[in-house]
């Protein structure tokens, strides 16, 4: 019988991961995520904390990598998401202007 589920997603429910993450992004940067964000982001946050460190020549703790993740790199990301949406929002217009004219020069 094939498994239903990813095995991560069973290890992060049982242990409460996945919530413990959400509740420390919120408190040290004041951001609600759904618990699939908070998922997403923290490995990210984690590699960037590391990279941080790196850079610096000093340990930057959590909340230094949290912030400067949420305000420098993630927004980065969101702006290339939202362009997309932008541009496929512009396309579905598109056709539905042209399936009109369409309808409207059929009718003729």
């Amino acid at each position: 019988m094939p498994i239903q589920y990813r095995l991560d997603y069973a290890i992060d429910k049982s242990s409460g991961k996945s919530s413990d993450e959400r509740a420390l992004i919120r408190a040290v940067a004041g951001i609600k995520l759904a618990p699939s964000d908070a998922t997403r982001v923290w490995p990210r946050i984690l590699d960037h904390k590391w990279y941080l460190s790196e850079r610096l020549g000093r340990d930057v703790g959590p909340r230094v990598a949290i912030i400067d993740y949420l305000e420098n790199v993630e927004p980065l990301r969101r702006r290339v998401n939202g362009f997309k949406s932008y541009l496929l929002s512009i396309q579905e217009r598109l056709l539905a202007r042209a399936a009109k004219e369409e309808s409207s020069l059929a009718a003729f």
